[in-house]
């Protein structure tokens, strides 16, 4: 890739950093009002899994068959996952540590900890809930590890016509545990299926344009948007096979609308380039001020008030913390014999 061919979507940039407000929205309605605005926010989750596998895909297909090892791929991996992850699970830590009696008595506390900062589930707890009970957002993050291993593993011995069938049944078998875990949802082991789907179907949608180039029109990035977000905030009373119809179609069309704006070398959204650290870091802000502040000013000037202070807090850690402790970690691991890394442009995964 030479020229305007290499470096980063600034549309699907921008679309990753709008999935992020949402989701930023959804649980501030969630903690301070005690209702989801965004009532399908767990459908941006699926459209970062997506947008991930199409960005991964187009920066290390290509690499992973020609001699990148999957050990060397998973290094880099995860020094664009790990010192976020980290980071928000001490944050996770802090916040409960000041909010909740119980996770400063709990025996089980430090270990919930060390398995967050892992990005591994830990369901033995007594205090908080769910199966990441430290930072609730993170259980995207376990199951974007996964399809990174599982790419580094199998992408490059699967076709074109493979990997659009693991697409395929990943996301219909995920549809079908829809269908009967509604109106509840999916059991957590079942978004196995809904990640796959989604991710594979990323690295098939990269395939077919590289193969093929450009074939959609640009539709104006503000219509991308406006799809996106009507997507996810479309009412519960519509069923739910909205949620195939849009992870199938609504959004492969999205993606490659988006990417038919081309990429810009060496550039990045703002908006997106804070996705991931909002993302990881806003569930213990507004934590704290569902507890201290909300008491004392009201949910919705508290609400307000915690939206902006994790959009402050991503830009910090971002600057403070994920750029320069990558850049440390990738100068001082050990060498890639192919390629230096590309310019990073793969989203990550918000989990609600």
């Amino acid at each position: 890739m030479q020229g305007r061919d290499r470096g980063n979507f600034l549309a699907l940039d921008r679309l990753r950093g709008v999935a992020a407000l949402l989701v930023l929205l959804d649980h501030a309605g969630s903690l301070l009002f005690g209702f989801d605005p965004v009532p399908r926010n767990h459908l941006a989750v699926h459209f970062f899994f997506m947008l991930s596998g199409f960005v991964i895909a187009c920066g290390y297909d290509a690499r992973l068959r020609s001699g990148l090892s999957a050990a060397g791929f998973l290094r880099l991996r995860a020094i664009r996952l790990y010192p976020l992850v980290t980071t928000g699970s001490l944050l996770g830590a802090l916040a409960l540590w000041m909010t909740d009696p119980s996770f400063v008595s709990d025996p089980m506390a430090i270990q919930a900890v060390a398995m967050s900062a892992l990005a591994l589930p830990f369901e033995t707890s007594g205090f908080s809930f769910g199966h990441f009970p430290i930072n609730p957002p993170e259980w995207s993050l376990f199951f974007e590890i996964l399809m990174n291993l599982g790419f580094a593993l199998a992408a490059p011995r699967l076709s074109q016509r493979q990997v659009v069938l693991v697409a395929v049944l990943g996301s219909v078998c995920h549809a079908i545990m829809q269908s009967l875990a509604s109106p509840y949802p999916v059991p957590f082991a079942a978004e196995t299926l809904g990640a796959l789907g989604a991710f594979a179907s990323g690295v098939a949608l990269w395939r077919w344009r590289n193969d093929r180039g450009t074939l959609f029109r640009r539709l104006p990035q503000p219509l991308l948007i406006a799809g996106l977000v009507g997507i996810c905030m479309a009412p519960l009373e519509m069923g739910w096979q909205l949620e195939p119809v849009a992870t199938m179609l609504g959004f492969p069309l999205l993606i490659m609308a988006g990417a038919a704006h081309g990429r810009s070398p060496n550039k990045m959204s703002r908006l997106g380039a804070l996705s991931f650290p909002l993302y990881i870091t806003h569930w213990p802000v507004l934590l704290l001020a569902q507890v201290w502040l909300a008491p004392a000013i009201g949910s919705f000037a508290a609400a307000a008030l915690a939206c902006a202070a994790a959009l402050a807090l991503a830009w910090m850690t971002l600057h403070g913390i994920d750029i320069p402790l990558r850049r440390w970690l990738g100068a001082s691991g050990p060498r890639d014999k192919i390629l230096p890394p590309l310019p990073d442009i793969a989203p990550q995964a918000a989990r609600p």
